[in-house]
């Protein structure tokens, strides 16, 4: 138990303890797949494989596929790195000269973590560099693969339609099979219960 509670150790994040908490739900539980949503948002799937009921696409047959515990990198750059094997999307890295940079359209069938290895570590912490002020997530996986996303530079919330109600786009988000966390932007994070739109635990800084 000591070593998953030295896994996570952020400073600067308001609640720090409850934030872990909700984190460390992921500890333990092995990686299925990895999938790109809309803007190469990387969409990573653990626990136990989850099928939604059955839908015909433009008259094809359908069914929605995902973990009971899944990672999504919202707006925020991530990294997927395996010994030589790397997979990225907005964040830059120094390769060695043996490495072998992952085509981000194919990790999704040959992604740089082994089907069944599970999560031993997951580490919050602070990013500050340009435009950033906020909290990056680092999760290792007992196959020796490391992911890794950073917040990036917020981009304007002034709606197109002052009518329109704009909904803030967190950084990250973890879901697990009792809720979410949705982590920034900024250095501030949301636990929603299941089936609940209101967040029922909160932390920002200076609260």
């Amino acid at each position: 138990m000591s070593t998953l509670a030295a896994s996570a150790k952020p400073t600067g994040i308001a609640d720090e303890k409850k934030f872990n908490l909700y984190l460390l739900q992921l500890v333990g539980e092995p990686f299925l797949f990895a999938r790109k949503s809309y803007g190469d948002e990387l969409v990573l799937n653990f626990g136990e494989l989850q099928k939604a009921p059955s839908r015909k696409v433009r008259g094809v047959e359908f069914v929605y596929e995902h973990g009971t515990y899944r990672v999504l990198s919202r707006g925020s750059a991530w990294l997927m790195k395996s010994g030589t094997r790397i997979a990225t999307n907005g964040l830059m890295t120094d390769l060695d000269n043996d490495a072998i940079p992952v085509d981000k359209m194919d990790f999704a069938t040959k992604p740089p973590i082994s089907v069944g290895a599970v999560v031993t570590g997951i580490k919050p912490f602070i990013v500050l560099r340009s435009g950033v002020d906020g909290i990056g997530l680092r999760v290792d996986v007992s196959d020796g693969s490391t992911i890794v996303i950073i917040p990036t530079p917020e981009e304007s919330t002034e709606p197109l339609l002052p009518e329109v109600e704009f909904h803030e786009l967190s950084d990250w988000e973890v879901i697990t099979p009792s809720g979410r966390i949705e982590v920034g932007p900024g250095r501030k994070w949301s636990w929603f219960e299941k089936l609940s739109s209101n967040a029922i635990a909160t932390g920002e800084p200076g609260a």
